[in-house]
């Protein structure tokens, strides 16, 4: 049997960068177009770059409407080349037979895309762009044409598991002392207008409407009940989970290093792409230091590594990772899985399968 080394394990990683400048990638989910350059300032809103999502053809068979199956004289008849923009009534083709001549004219507004092989024409009629925003204010350190830019923040960057699709900016306001609090009508006055608010857990659909009537900018959770996830689904406002779903809270380094924090905050909920290895995030603004980070999608598993267990019944809890070499074992249900021994933080020694964890990175 061949023996597998830590080495040959790539784990997806969640980075929490205390202080420093971090490098985001912001990329498209197919080629576009640029509207940023390198070196330029932007904020979180700025459009880095631009792509089409969706669009709408109109088909138009000149084979019936001009009358002939002659795809040359289809040809010859065009007025219009690809690219042309046309009006609607503008003409697009002209056949000369006989004594009246027949004429084909644009049904629609749009752009001529193409004369195919059985002689229909491709109309683009309508089209919706997706726009790629910045995500942090900061700077584009790097252009990779078609597909996106590399922004330089400065601040404390910080990954998270679910987000809501939203984005947004506020001031940072922690609502609890222990990080499985949960967010309360209580925490909610009329001082949380344009605010950010962190809590351990939300486990009350209906405070997310409120929150929304208070003018709250974002709310950040250790972890979400399920019951909150479509009304979170539907704020206007960015909803991030750090921890994920359930009850757990927020795991303790996060708490540390955000409990005693205040300032601007941004938050990017976009939600967690594999392919495009984005995770949602918040950058809690801090003046420029010398050190420079770029944020890690996945990293290779090694002995001291810090590791967040995402299962229960350890779901939140960090741990160091002792084993050398991962072992085949036996978890109490019965299942067998590749997996590693950790320390948790409280001593206790126990076996995760590698699935079940992920890399917590500090630093390069």
């Amino acid at each position: 049997m061949t023996t597998q080394l830590l080495s040959d394990w790539f784990v997806p990683t969640v980075n929490y960068l205390p202080l420093g400048s971090v490098a985001r990638a912001r990329r498209l989910p197919r080629p576009g177009y640029l509207r940023v350059a390198q070196d330029q300032n932007v904020d979180y809103d700025t459009v880095v770059a631009r792509t089409q999502a969706r669009y709408q053809v109109r088909l138009l068979d000149l084979r019936r409407l001009l009358g002939t199956q002659d795809i040359k004289a289809i040809q010859r008849a065009l007025r219009v080349r690809p690219r042309d923009r046309v009006e609607k009534g503008t003409l697009i083709a002209v056949l000369r037979r006989g004594l009246v001549p027949r004429k084909v004219y644009s049904p629609v507004r749009g752009r001529v895309l193409r004369l195919d092989a059985q002689g229909v024409l491709l109309i683009l009629t309508k089209v919706q762009w997706y726009n790629l925003r910045a995500g942090f204010p900061g700077v584009v350190t790097n252009v990779f044409e078609p597909w996106g830019v590399t922004v330089l923040a400065h601040g404390l960057y910080l990954e998270g598991v679910w987000g809501n699709g939203r984005l947004g900016a506020g001031t940072f306001r922690v609502v609890t002392d222990q990080p499985r609090g949960a967010l309360a009508e209580d925490d909610l006055d009329v001082d949380v207008r344009g605010q950010v608010l962190l809590a351990g857990r939300c486990d009350q659909p209906d405070l997310l409407s409120r929150l929304a009537d208070l003018g709250v900018q974002g709310l950040v959770v250790g972890t979400l009940d399920a019951t909150c996830v479509e009304p979170a689904r539907r704020a206007s406002f960015p909803v991030l989970s750090i921890d994920g779903f359930g009850d757990a809270g927020l795991n303790e380094r996060a708490f540390q290093l955000l409990r005693d924090r205040s300032g601007t905050v941004t938050v990017l909920a976009e939600p967690w792409d594999r392919r495009l290895a984005a995770r949602p995030a918040l950058l809690l603004e801090t003046p420029p230091t010398g050190q420079r980070v770029t944020a890690a999608p996945a990293a290779t598993l090694r002995p001291g590594q810090t590791v967040r267990l995402l299962r229960a019944p350890y779901q939140g809890e960090l741990g160091t990772v002792l084993s050398l070499q991962p072992r085949w074992g036996r978890l109490p249900n019965g299942v067998q899985a590749w997996g590693v021994d950790v320390r948790l933080r409280s001593g206790v020694h126990v076996f995760i399968p590698v699935i079940n964890l992920v890399i917590v990175r500090e630093s390069d």
